[in-house]
């Protein structure tokens, strides 16, 4: 029989000691926590982190998680500072990635939009077989893409949706077979066409007949994946 031990919280008291020089009078004050008393360790905030951008958990979620299975309170104000700090640390972790997308031969590039807070933003999205590289921006176009920092100095070949601003860019350029087939399936269904369908059943093949893109792939270009993957320390 497999089973899960009862996992509780730990808690660990620190204490800050004052002393008072009897010679000159001069007080030293040992080292304290800065904001509030409570503070969270690295399992804590590394748990949450997964299971906010992982599994998607909003953080109401996340909170109730915490409450039933640990008997932890977590404040939504907490949980929003866990993935602040995460996105700070992770600063490298990114670069080393968007190194690594402008050294790869094929790169695949669409944008989807979404709403934040409300507002419509575009999620712009770059990778390969080995990364993932993503950028919010409220706008679509050229400028949101050279934001993102990737596809400007692109030297290989990309794949996309035939959106114009894609084009602007002086690297090779191959159409994405999916979309191809998505929008054949609409004009299809639309404008009920026979060529449409005609050419459905032919890039079906061509999408199962492609060669797997790990062939071409490029080792990762500096640092180490492994140095990113340590629990949170901090």
């Amino acid at each position: 029989m497999m089973d899960l031990p009862e996992i509780t919280p730990e808690l660990t008291a620190h204490h800050t000691h004052s002393y008072r020089c009897p010679g000159c009078g001069a007080r030293t004050n040992g080292p304290s926590f800065q904001g509030s008393q409570l503070q969270y360790g690295p399992r804590v905030k590394s748990l949450a982190m997964y299971l906010k951008n992982y599994q998607l958990l909003p953080y109401h979620r996340i909170r109730e998680f915490f409450r039933d299975y640990f008997h932890c309170a977590i404040s939504v104000g907490s949980l929003f500072n866990f993935e602040k700090q995460a996105q700070k640390d992770l600063s490298g972790f990114q670069a080393w990635v968007n190194a690594n997308l402008q050294a790869g031969e094929v790169l695949h590039s669409d944008e989807t939009g979404l709403r934040v807070a409300g507002k419509l933003y575009r999620m712009h999205v770059v990778s390969n077989e080995r990364f993932t590289a993503y950028h919010l921006d409220r706008s679509r176009g050229k400028a949101a893409i050279a934001r993102a920092g990737i596809l400007p100095d692109y030297q290989g070949t990309l794949v996309h949706d035939r959106f114009a601003a894609y084009f602007r860019y002086a690297c090779d350029h191959g159409l994405c077979n999916a979309h191809i087939l998505r929008e054949l399936i609409y004009i299809k269904e639309k404008d009920q066409v026979s060529w449409a369908q005609q050419m459905i059943e032919p890039s079906k093949k061509w999408i199962k007949a492609s060669p797997s893109p790990k062939a071409t792939s490029p080792e990762p270009k500096t640092g180490s994946s492994k140095s990113f993957g340590k629990n949170w320390q901090r």
